[in-house]
């Protein structure tokens, strides 16, 4: 609003400070020709009842021009200070910077006003110039918990800037009218103060803010256009007494219109553990974030701690600088991969309390992790009490661990811990066994268990090398029981000629006939041509003789249950039918490497005799 009188002009009027009891109007008295030059003045005002200004009340009202009240903080006399007040009225009045205050005021009540300037030469402008300006008393004084003042420190890039007696006002968009202080009232020549309890709300008592509210602050310098900077001001329901928040204001920088910009660290991301986030500007800022989803608002939690993870969650965040500057919402995922233990180790082998146990046993047992992409490792504690165990096997990645050194017939105790990637531990049960005597024969082949572990031989099984004799059996005519290669020198084929089951006399009686014949001959007997090199001499005498007496004890040899139906029977005599005759040499062949129950890499009339000894007989 601009209103003349020759050349003086009245421009940028602002109605301010109005409470319950009164009101204040600010204004600059300029050059016409120059509007930004100001002109030496006073101010007025004339104050009326009614909207027509027939009524002035003017006298009723305490008027004060150019009012201030707290003069330079640095002087101690008053007398001084007062002086001081004075100089700080004049230099406003040079600089036409007016303001003029009305007190006296009745709460809820319109007044109606005219402000005038007059220069010097005695020129008078007036504003408005037809009419009237009304303001409205606010209806009350309330409480304000946080009494929150602040204090405006000017400065340009040489250091702080006396800026008297620059005219300061403060606002928000949540209250009606701002508070004005002059530079210098009560501070130091670059400072002003600004009591922000004084600012009223839209309900006309005071503003009781909470939380994060930009204050704009607009500065009336002398020869320069008002600036405005805007302050971000956080505020508590904590009760304060005139708490004090500095600003601090470079004049000769623009305005900061640049958002913060915040990153969270850890970055968000997949974890296996929980986290703690922290959260940070890039310049001085509030930020506010949720974890439950919902975007940020300025009424979110104010981030003051970094921010526990304990479980997937979002978190959401944004900032206000100290220029009120609000970055967009930012999100930052974290997956927390919850780890659970182990399953407790079960299924032990040996099983608990079994007895009659190998000394060569293997141990093993069942485990898992309920979380699939873990993994596990084992240990495992070994000894003869359950109070007494010691490592035998450490960080096993099988659930599997061999013993070194069991005694016979003695009780072991063991217990197995189960270790998952992140350390987390599941103790099994403690399970026990007792191992075999050393003079038992726990399969039945002849050979005691001591014998057998001696020999490398499996003593659960009556023959070791599956070549359908058995291990004691082996041992007693000098073949090896861990070689299926090397048989002894007899079956219903070799030995048995007369095929009674017996290697007896008739057999012999047989031999006999047949000893000096070679191939092509009448007496030649192939059955009893052992090593079958075309003559019965005697390198078949020395064989028939380690084998003369035997009886024949045949039986079920899951080898030769070629279709491993639980019976050796015609249908595996058909299959081994087919295969006779073929060579593994020869992949043209029917050769198939179950058949061969030698290993000769052929399939002959030798694995023909040994099919015999276990055809006709069930598993069981």
């Amino acid at each position: 609003a601009v209103s003349a009188s020759a050349d003086l002009v009245i421009v940028e009027v602002r109605t301010v400070d109005v409470t319950p009891s009164g009101f204040s109007v600010i204004w600059k008295a300029s050059d016409a020709a120059i509007p930004l030059t100001g002109v030496t003045a006073t101010p007025g005002i004339a104050v009326f009842s009614d909207a027509a200004g027939t009524a002035e009340i003017t006298s009723e009202l305490e008027i004060t021009a150019l009012p201030l009240y707290g003069g330079n903080p640095g002087t101690v006399d008053a007398y001084e200070r007062e002086e001081g007040i004075e100089e700080l009225r004049t230099l406003a009045e040079n600089a036409g910077l007016m303001k003029i205050g009305v007190h006296g005021c009745v709460p809820r009540t319109t007044y109606y006003f005219q402000i005038t300037s007059e220069d010097t030469s005695g020129n008078v402008a007036r504003w408005p110039e037809a009419g009237l300006l009304a303001v409205t008393t606010m209806d009350a004084n309330a409480f304000v918990a946080d009494s929150r003042q602040i204090l405006v420190s000017l400065f340009d890039d040489t250091g702080p800037l006396d800026s008297q007696p620059s005219l300061l006002t403060a606002s928000c968009n949540e209250t009606l009218n701002p508070v004005s202080s002059y530079a210098g009232d009560g501070a130091a020549g670059n400072q002003a103060y600004l009591n922000l309890s004084n600012l009223f709300d839209a309900d006309r008592i005071n503003w009781t803010p909470t939380g994060l509210k930009i204050v704009t602050l607009e500065i009336r310098m002398p020869g320069n256009e008002p600036v405005q900077r805007n302050l971000a001001v956080f505020f508590s329901d904590i009760f304060h007494v005139s708490a004090v928040s500095n600003v601090e204001i470079n004049m000769d920088e623009p305005a900061d219109i640049t958002a913060p910009l915040v990153q969270p660290s850890p970055a968000g991301g997949q974890y296996d553990t929980p986290q703690t986030v922290i959260l940070s500007a890039d310049e001085p800022a509030y930020i506010f974030y949720t974890t439950d989803g919902s975007d940020p608002t300025l009424t979110s939690d104010l981030y003051t701690d970094p921010i526990q993870v304990d479980a997937t969650a979002t978190i959401k965040f944004l900032a206000v600088d100290m220029s009120g500057n609000q970055s967009d919402p930012q999100s930052a995922l974290y997956t927390i991969i919850s780890n659970q233990p182990p399953e407790i180790p079960s299924s032990p082998v040996p099983g608990d309390g079994d007895t009659a146990v190998s000394v060569r046993t293997v141990l093993q047992w069942q485990d898992s992790d309920p979380d699939p992409a873990d993994s596990l490792t084992y240990d495992v504690y070994l000894g003869t009490s359950d109070t007494h165990m010691a490592g035998i096997c450490e960080a096993r990645t099988v659930p599997s661990c061999v013993p070194e050194g069991l005694e016979f017939n003695t009780t072991y105790y063991r217990q197995v811990m189960a270790k998952d990637a992140h350390g987390v531990e599941t103790a099994g049960p403690v399970w026990h066994f007792t191992t075999f005597a050393y003079d038992g024969d726990a399969d039945g082949d002849g050979l005691n268990n001591g014998d057998e572990i001696a020999a490398g031989t499996d003593p659960f099984n009556w023959d070791t090398d599956r070549d359908g004799y058995g291990d004691g059996e082996e041992v007693g005519v000098g073949t090896d029981p861990l070689n299926r290669n090397v048989r002894p020198p007899y079956s219903p084929g070799f030995g048995d000629l007369d095929g009674d089951g017996d290697i007896d006399a008739m057999d012999l009686a047989l031999f006999s006939s047949a000893m000096g014949s070679g191939e092509g001959e009448a007496a030649y007997l192939p059955t009893a041509d052992f090593n079958n090199d075309g003559v019965v001499d005697k390198a078949d005498l020395d064989l028939f003789c380690r084998v003369f007496g035997y009886t024949f004890h045949p039986a079920y040899d899951p080898s030769a249950d070629f279709d491993q139906d639980g019976d050796v029977d015609a249908a595996d005599l058909s299959m081994l039918v087919s295969a006779f005759g073929s060579q593994e040499a020869d992949p043209a062949s029917a050769y198939d490497a179950t058949i061969d129950l030698n290993g000769d890499g052929q399939i002959d009339r030798w694995d023909l005799a040994l099919f015999s000894m276990a055809y006709g007989f069930p598993a069981d």
